[in-house]
């Protein structure tokens, strides 16, 4: 018997709630000017300006200035150590020349070792003159 009633309630419920539904009056056009209107309300409560800038790296910031000095450091010692290796006649494979881009990338190749070698003169006459000086 409680069966019978709990099973009726359920289905009074579902057909009360399916009536409810039908008998909306809104149609599209009425749920589409709501939901503008709701949309436009919350457009008014929002923030005026909701740009974030964004945060601009600070050159005078300590770890600016730390990573700035080791990537010269860095820079410095690949060069001097292709200065020394110019300089003592470690020169690396030179390319094949086949064609036009291979030609271009070999003179370039040879006037780099050419630079590097005059930057060993230099450095070696530097080193010199502080070495006689120091004695």
């Amino acid at each position: 018997m409680n069966k019978y009633i709990l099973t009726l309630a359920i289905a009074v419920a579902g057909a009360a709630t399916s009536v409810g539904a039908l008998a909306s009056p809104m149609n599209s056009d009425e749920l589409r000017a709501e939901a503008a209107a709701q949309t436009r309300a919350f457009n008014q409560r929002a923030p005026v300006s909701t740009f974030v800038e964004p945060q601009l790296i600070d050159r005078n910031d300590p770890y600016y200035g730390v990573v700035s000095i080791e990537s010269a450091r860095r820079q410095h010692e690949s060069h001097l150590a292709a200065v020394l290796q110019a300089g003592s006649g470690v020169h690396p494979a030179t390319a094949a020349v086949t064609d036009y881009e291979s030609a271009h990338r070999a003179a370039h190749q040879e006037l780099v070792q050419q630079q590097l070698a005059g930057e060993y003169a230099v450095y070696a006459a530097v080193s010199a003159t502080r070495h006689a000086t120091a004695r």
